[in-house]
């Protein structure tokens, strides 16, 4: 590299019209308010909650799964991946004949002597929230931990119950809030993707 080049730059610019997509897949926010996991779940702190609405065009610019407490005025939103998004949609269109790619995880678990007691929502951590399967039927594992975004509409297909507590779900509207915002100031401000990189020659 020459002397005079080394120091030269370039500017790279996003259009605000690709911000949305850039988010979804390179931007990692920061969440200020984490929930810890905790390995004492109570019994009577579980509030169950069921699928209420799948929101495709939501203001986060990524689909979100709204679940629903069945005894009390509570809500929780869970933002999934477009992908998750689309078989839960096809999962819950009763005017067609069912259509999921979770047919297979389902008779290997039958065969196997296996079900998924429960599913509960364990912990907010870096803008990801967390659930932890309880296993019936394996010598070994009882519980294991997914990322909430991967695992909800194989549970709803296998209708596993879902349960979450009063603490999560503030913890878990306050992340959304916090990623909102910042997902706001990303687009009102275009200019914070302006990258420099080296030349080279």
């Amino acid at each position: 590299m020459n002397d005079e080049n080394k120091n030269k730059r370039v500017s790279v610019e996003l259009d605000s019209s690709d911000v949305l997509s850039t988010l979804n897949g390179l931007v990692h926010f920061l969440f200020k308010e984490a929930l810890e996991e905790n390995n004492e779940l109570v019994e009577k702190d579980l509030i169950q909650v069921n699928a209420y609405c799948l929101s495709v065009h939501s203001e986060m610019g990524q689909p979100v799964l709204i679940l629903k407490a069945t005894e009390r005025d509570l809500t929780l939103p869970i933002p999934i991946n477009p992908l998750e998004a689309g078989v839960t949609l096809a999962q819950s269109n009763k005017s067609v004949a069912p259509v999921s790619p979770h047919k297979v995880t389902s008779a290997l678990l039958k065969a196997l002597g296996m079900t998924i007691e429960k599913c509960v929502f364990v912990e907010v951590k870096n803008s990801n929230q967390y659930v932890k399967l309880f296993v019936n039927g394996h010598p070994k594992v009882r519980t294991l931990k997914f990322k909430a975004e991967e695992v909800l509409s194989l549970c709803l297909y296998l209708e596993v119950p879902l349960y979450t507590t009063k603490e999560f779900i503030s913890c878990s509207r306050v992340m959304i809030a916090e990623i909102d915002e910042q997902r706001k100031e990303l687009i009102n401000n275009p200019e914070i993707f302006i990258k420099n990189h080296l030349y080279m020659n």
